[in-house]
């Protein structure tokens, strides 16, 4: 788990020994690779962490996608949304198309905001129906669970935000 931090601080320090040297690319392809890569790390975790919220739960049946698909479906997602701003990195650094490349790491944030964002909805909807639909009969230790999904949502969020 110390990796995730390593890579986004190694991120950051090579943007600052970029900015002090603006002659040498590498410093720069570093901290565009490293200061990407962190959040799609970080996001790997989480929908890890939504999979065996559910199995301690027994609530295999009220989530939307199998939890045996559940990582694999939004790393899938995240991996190709960091492709496309490697993409985009990579053009920057050509004569000429600086504009470009924003341009497709932009949409890469976006294809990644979205995949985040469909993984919320999908642990809302785990929880709502998870609710509404064991009511009397208590599937798992919801004392265990429960403050591990709200957890979830608070990361979440940050990352989210960040």
């Amino acid at each position: 788990m110390l990796i995730i931090p390593t890579v986004e601080i190694g991120g950051y320090a090579a943007r600052c020994v970029s900015h002090f040297d603006t002659s040498k690319l590498y410093p720069y392809v570093i901290q565009s690779t490293f200061i990407l890569i962190a959040p799609v790390l970080f996001a790997a975790s989480i929908y890890m962490t939504l999979g065996r919220i559910i199995r301690l739960a027994n609530g295999e049946h009220f989530a939307i996608v199998p939890v045996k698909w559940l990582t694999t479906i939004f790393v899938t997602g995240d991996i190709f949304a960091f492709i496309v701003q490697a993409s985009g990195a990579g053009l920057m650094t050509t004569d000429g198309n600086m504009s470009l490349g924003e341009k497709v790491i932009i949409a890469g944030l976006g294809i990644q905001i979205v995949m985040f964002s469909l993984f919320i909805v999908t642990a809302g909807i785990f929880h709502l129906r998870f609710h509404r639909l064991s009511v009397g009969a208590v599937a798992g230790d919801p004392t265990c669970w429960k403050p591990s999904l709200y957890m979830l949502y608070a990361v979440s969020l940050l990352i989210l935000v960040r």
